[in-house]
Order: structure tokens, then sequence, then C-alpha cells
């Protein structure tokens, strides 16, 4: 939520390395569509008001978010109506949506196609260890690329998701701007909304050191701070009282805040202190 993109500005400031992490369904959808759909819309932490979903545009414009991930969740209609909304299944089906929002996104000019490419591929890869190998064009790195064509218009539709959910809360949602085809190690694995690829093309592959000090957007912070120069705790407290996740988890309130190795001689981790106290905001 944009109070804790706030938050997560101001203790940058004090010198803490914390990255932004938030998913399509908080640029999309708000509580009216939990209301009317009830749970095909339910997600930790819920959508919120219009104005909300308003300002989350805004601080991606503004490059006060690092990273947009899917949150695929494919569950199916039958299990999301199983039981009623506070005892169904969390999440939603992301995984075919994501950069299709996203470039269409850049056709309305919400933000730019360099943002997308850094929010959606370059910052990820460095955040895993794995830039330049991936996330980026350039000599040496894998051929992996997308193929897009930014003057296609179509409908998404629950009758083309390829995932096992079988639906899109964005079903019937018009969209300009579309992957035509994906390459992964220089051999085209998906085409025209289909998957071409064999199975077993996939390779696991183990993430690498985060560069130290590595910050906002990908890009590299200013001399080293008391805070990373120490092996101190990052405290994030969470807006909702009385839960807290363990430490080295993800912290989950529409915006993930991941710690940072803090020594480049070391892969130790630094932890996450997650605080059972509410922020008011």
């Amino acid at each position: 939520q944009p109070g804790v993109v706030d938050l997560v500005r101001r203790q940058r400031a004090l010198g803490a390395a914390l990255t932004v992490e938030s998913c399509p369904q908080y640029f999309y959808l708000t509580s009216e569509d939990v209301r009317r759909y009830g749970p095909t819309r339910k997600f930790t932490p819920p959508a919120r008001e219009e104005a909300s979903r308003n300002a989350m545009w805004q601080c991606l414009e503004r490059g006060e978010i690092d990273v947009i991930s899917t949150d695929h969740a494919p569950s199916t209609l039958e299990q999301k109506f199983e039981k009623d909304i506070w005892n169904c299944p969390f999440g939603l089906p992301g995984v075919e949506t994501t950069l299709t929002l996203l470039l269409s996104a850049v056709n309305q000019n919400q933000i730019s196609l360099e943002q997308l490419v850094r929010v959606y591929s370059e910052t990820p890869a460095r955040l895993l260890g794995l830039f330049p190998r991936k996330g980026a064009i350039r000599v040496g790195a894998d051929a992996d690329l997308v193929v897009v064509d930014m003057e296609q218009e179509h409908t998404l539709s629950n009758k083309t998701v390829l995932s096992k959910a079988g639906w899109t809360p964005y079903d019937g949602l018009r969209v300009k701007g579309r992957p035509v085809m994906t390459m992964l190690r220089g051999v085209v694995v998906a085409e025209n909304g289909k998957v071409v690829a064999p199975r077993g093309t996939g390779r696991f592959l183990a993430g690498g050191v985060i560069p130290p000090g590595l910050g906002f957007g990908g890009r590299t912070r200013g001399p080293r701070s008391r805070f990373q120069d120490a092996w101190s705790r990052t405290t994030v407290r969470r807006l909702t009282p009385n839960t807290c996740f363990p430490p080295r988890r993800n912290l989950r309130n529409g915006i993930a805040a991941y710690p940072f190795f803090s020594s480049p001689n070391t892969r130790r981790e630094a932890s996450l202190s997650v605080s059972k106290t509410p922020i008011p905001l």
C-alpha cells in the first residue's frame, strides 16, 4: 500500500537497504471488486479504495517500487467457491497476465517501457544475484528475450488461460500490448499464446551474491551507511496487529521488504525482524 512505500522511503533515508515489491492487483483492483466478486478477489493484504490504487501508480511512476511480481496462486473457481470468502483459498492467478497489464500501462502513459523492463526483468535478476546472465541483453548473457506487439489490442478472458486456475480476475478487461514470442537461451518456448517448448526445457539456477549496497530501482546506493556497515537487524513493522512473519521471511503487505547482504566479503544474510506493533499511517 502507499503507506508502506512511504515507510520504506523514510527508512531508506536513514540508510536502510530495502527493496519494494508489489503485484498487479494493487494497481488494477479495488475494495469494490472484493464486494462485487467475493472469493475470486480474495488476496492478502486486501484491495483498497480507488485513491490507494491511484497512489500506487504514482509510486511506480516515481520509481519508488522496485519489482512487480505475479503473485501467482492458481486456485480453480471450484476451489474458490467451495467455501465462503472467509475460508476460501487466498490469492489470484497472475503469471499469464502481468506482462500484458504492464504493456497496457505503457500504452496508457502510466509508466515507461524502460521502467517496465527495470521492475519486471533487470531488478529481479539483480536481486537474485543472476545479473547480467539474466535481465540483460548483452554479449555473454543468456538469450532470454520477449518479443512484444505494442499495438495489438485484445480482451483478457478466462477462456484463454492456460494455467490450472482456468480464470483471471481481469476477465473482460480491454488491453493494448501483448507478448507474442518468448525465447529462453535462444530457443523459442512460447509463441502467440501457446507453449511450444518440450517438458524439461527449464533449468534450476542457484542465486548468486547480491551486490553490496544495491538499492532503489536496482541502482547502486551512495557511501555505505552505519546500517550497512554493521550486522544489525532491520525492523519493519506490519500494519496488521498481532501478526508477524518469522525472521528471514518476506514481509507481505502489498509490498515485500527484503534484507540485503550488507558486506561484500560474506554470503551471510541480514535477518529481517518484524514487529507485532501496528503503525498508524
